[in-house]
């Protein structure tokens, strides 16, 4: 069932999915002690949506990170909401995913795949590692999919993104959607 709450950012007919909703009606809802329901409550403006990164040059007063760092979990770019807990962030051409200090995040490269085919889990040994020997930093490359696991000490969820955008040194725009359940990759078909 649908619930007849219209929220903007909604790409289908169904915005929020019928249940109870433990954080708010607009909460993202994949926090520690969120619910690890099939996306009760949630809004597809948390699930799904599509955003531009501008390239970080490094400075951390110039306003570029802001425009660098998104968090799926709050679907937005702006600290003041995020709290600089973000999910990725956009540097150099590369994509990094470890960007607070108890994060232990990962993220994987699986190549041109459509979002809707991204798997439930994975372990990240099974992929080459990123540019640094890790899998926390990884190179953009256009029509790629990336699953994003953010493990941090204020989020645990599962995320995956795909670039539809690439200007090297600039900017990637990214089609993204988020699990609502903290332990799986659940695609929000609903959404979509």
């Amino acid at each position: 069932m649908v619930a007849g709450i219209a929220l903007s950012g909604c790409a289908a007919e169904v915005d929020v999915l019928d249940g109870p909703n433990d954080g708010g009606e607009e909460s993202a809802g994949s926090g520690k002690g969120a619910s690890s329901g099939a996306g009760y409550g949630t809004p597809c403006k948390y699930l799904h949506g599509e955003v531009t990164l501008y390239d970080w040059d490094g400075d951390q007063d110039d306003g570029s990170y802001n425009d660098a760092l998104y968090s799926f979990e709050f679907a937005t770019t702006d600290i003041d909401v995020h709290y600089n807990d973000g999910d990725v962030l956009y540097a150099s051409n590369m994509f990094s995913v470890n960007t607070v200090v108890d994060d232990v995040s990962f993220i994987v490269d699986l190549g041109d795949v459509p979002l809707t085919s991204v798997p439930e889990t994975l372990d990240p040994q099974g992929f080459p590692l990123g540019n640094w020997g890790e899998h926390d930093d990884i190179q953009a490359v256009l029509d790629h999919t990336y699953v994003v696991r953010t493990i941090d000490g204020n989020t645990e969820q599962w995320a995956a993104f795909k670039v539809l955008g690439l200007a090297p040194g600039d900017s990637v725009t990214l089609e993204w959607i988020r699990s609502s359940n903290p332990d799986a990759l659940v695609v929000p078909t609903q959404c979509l």
